[in-house]
């Protein structure tokens, strides 16, 4: 298959599987025409493929930057530096080649899907330390305004259609040590098999680079970061002082726990002031002893390195893990765990 016939797979497959904003945002960064809806984009995309304005390589580049970002589940570590010098460039190749991993170095990944979850890259590059993991789910729905009857002979035969669908999931490892962080990004569905199975699966990899046991020991506490975040909120008098917005916090203390939420899924609990007041009755001391959990509105601001819309996060104490809602880029992403990190010892 040629690089044109490469590319034309591809992007019918991204158009299936990314939201619209970041489809704009690959044909603006090439200034191809965008269109209205999903059928403009394949027409335009198709077009700038054919005349050369489109490559295999912009498509990868900008996959990197937007495929398997958000909808996922993230647990979030402290980078020790004893860690993040085994993770300089020259030490994470040699242990690739000394783990015949030497295939997957720096490997690009956006055609290389199969049915069942595979390693497919590792690569250290502009401080970045990653391991990628890709499945392709094929799925059939129902087409039903393609169906159609034909008549043979005396028989009628009825043609149902369907229509195939590949759903391109990533689970990767990323550790930053400029921010002194590293996590573990998986969409699989929370509880189930696959996702227990991955988590094992990626640590068993990530033991060949760093020690998982020390790893652990810098899981951050997303329970007092949740508390944290609800204090901050609570003496602002309902006033926006922070980049984040409280839209529900579980409080728990002793074998009690306490619920606070707004009733718009985009609003506040910290927007009324007689809430305000109860939740300050609530003493920080008691709630740190067994911390919290909760819902956030990680809010746009003004500066280059602030977000640019608004973005949910929520936060569960149980499993010390945080969901990503809604699909975001990598830029976002480590942006908001940069955030919920300096949260922890707030």
């Amino acid at each position: 298959m040629d690089e044109r016939s490469k590319l034309r797979s591809l992007v019918d497959g991204i158009i299936q599987s990314q939201g619209n904003r970041f489809i704009k945002e690959l044909l603006r960064s090439k200034e191809i025409t965008i269109g209205k809806n999903k059928t403009d984009f394949e027409k335009h995309l198709h077009k700038a493929i054919d005349d050369g304005s489109l490559r295999l390589a912009d498509v990868e580049e900008w996959l990197n930057r937007v495929e398997g970002w958000g909808e996922q589940h993230v647990y979030l570590y402290r980078l020790s530096k004893s860690a993040a010098v085994q993770l300089s460039e020259d030490k994470v190749y040699k242990k690739v080649v000394d783990g015949r991993m030497k295939g997957l170095w720096n490997k690009s990944t956006a055609m290389t899907f199969d049915e069942e979850d595979r390693l497919a890259s590792v690569s250290c590059k502009d401080g970045v330390f990653r391991l990628v993991w890709q499945k392709a789910a094929i799925s059939w729905p129902r087409l039903h305004e393609r169906d159609y009857d034909e008549k043979d002979g005396f028989d009628t035969v009825q043609f149902r259609a369907h229509l195939r669908q590949e759903d391109r999931t990533v689970t990767r490892f990323e550790a930053r040590p400029a921010l002194g962080l590293a996590a573990l990004f998986i969409a699989h569905p929370f509880g189930s098999t696959e996702h227990e199975e991955m988590i094992q699966t990626v640590m068993r990899v990530v033991e060949g680079f760093i020690s998982v046991r020390e790893l652990s020991k810098g899981r951050i506490d997303l329970s007092k970061v949740s508390v944290n975040i609800d204090q901050k909120a609570s003496t602002s008098n309902g006033q926006q002082v922070s980049k984040v917005t409280v839209q529900k916090s579980m409080l728990f203390i002793g074998s009690a726990f306490v619920l606070f939420g707004a009733n718009s899924k985009d609003g506040s609990y910290h927007a009324e002031k007689s809430v305000q007041e109860i939740r300050k009755a609530v003493t920080n001391d008691e709630i740190k002893m067994y911390g919290g959990e909760g819902s956030f509105w990680f809010e746009r601001g003004t500066s280059d390195d602030d977000l640019k819309r608004r973005l949910r996060v929520q936060l569960h104490r149980k499993d010390n893990r945080l969901r990503l809602w809604g699909q975001m880029d990598v830029n976002e992403v480590w942006t908001i765990l940069n955030m919920l990190a300096a949260y922890e010892h707030a």
